[in-house]
């Protein structure tokens, strides 16, 4: 009996010890999760400028840019912040972000990154900011993005959709070259832009049309250079001038819809409204014909 009891006790003293290891608090997160730098705008005004992660914030999957960090106001990305982070899966941006810059690189080659939501009190995102992620998947820009720069989502092969922001005015030269999966790209309908950069939509193998917005004035070399399943576009009128090989290689276009059909040349050969006015015949010029000279919109050429 006594033995009994023994063991009684000795397993209520046993459970006892588990129950209150069971209900202890979890542990508060470690922080920071971020690094940082202070820049100083004025005598009165310091910001924060984000560097990086730190060592707990690199076991971060999902990351949220807060709006401040210590008090002071997160307004940047520095260039090559999160460069290369094998980790984050997801960006997001507290609700009353006011982040200004994302800087050149900053997420570059994020191997597995999926989705971007951008603020948007965001005017600038540098060159590479986001190339070669190429799980990406989804992103939002935001809607006080002035430009795309150079490079800045290219090689990111699983990206399958993008809305233009009617504020952005440029996409700058390879912005998207290499999304092979891409297959819509959108304006708004109050869209602002008026050049798209060499190479820019260059390898986008899953698009098929493209309608582009009616302040468009420039269109670069190469811009849909291999675009295989590209089949119609329009030139809108506004537009003065497209690179040489924009479509070089657009196998599968039949039909390139000029809006404004005179006083268009293609090096020194003018061409006449009734060529122009087809979007079969401007197909086979822009893709085979005359596909190596640069095109030009001149008021009173002469036409042949």
């Amino acid at each position: 009996m006594k033995k009994f009891i023994v063991m009684i006790l000795s397993l209520m003293l046993a459970l006892g010890a588990f129950g209150l290891t069971a209900c202890k608090e979890p542990a508060e997160p470690k922080e920071p999760v971020f690094t940082y730098d202070v820049l100083e705008l004025d005598k009165t005004m310091q910001v924060a400028v984000i560097t990086g992660l730190t060592e707990y914030g690199k076991t971060v999957q999902d990351i949220t840019i807060p709006q401040k960090i210590d008090d002071l106001t997160v307004s940047a990305i520095a260039a090559n912040a999160f460069e290369g982070d094998d980790t984050i899966t997801s960006v997001k941006f507290a609700k009353n972000s006011e982040l200004v810059v994302i800087q050149d690189a900053a997420f570059r080659n994020c191997k597995i990154l999926t989705s971007v939501v951008l603020p948007n009190t965001i005017t600038k995102i540098g060159e590479d900011a986001f190339s070669s992620c190429p799980l990406l998947k989804t992103v939002t820009l935001s809607t006080s993005l002035r430009e795309i720069a150079d490079y800045t989502f290219v090689g990111c092969r699983s990206l399958k959709e993008i809305e233009i922001p009617a504020s952005v005015t440029k996409i700058g030269s390879f912005a998207f070259n290499g999304c092979t999966t891409l297959t819509s790209v959108t304006f708004a309908e109050d869209s602002t832009l008026s050049e798209i950069g060499d190479r820019a939509f260059a390898a986008c193998y899953g698009l098929v049309n493209m309608v582009l917005p009616s302040d468009l004035t420039a269109i670069g070399s190469y811009t849909f250079m291999d675009c295989y399943m590209l089949e119609a576009i329009n030139i809108p009128s506004k537009v003065e001038k497209i690179g040489s090989f924009a479509f070089n290689g657009c196998i599968k276009i039949g039909q390139i819809t000029f809006a404004k059909t005179t006083d268009w040349q293609a090096g020194t050969i003018a061409l006449s409204e009734t060529a122009v006015s087809s979007p079969e015949t401007m197909a086979e010029y822009l893709t085979f014909l005359h596909e190596d000279k640069e095109w030009s919109w001149v008021e009173e050429v002469v036409n042949e």
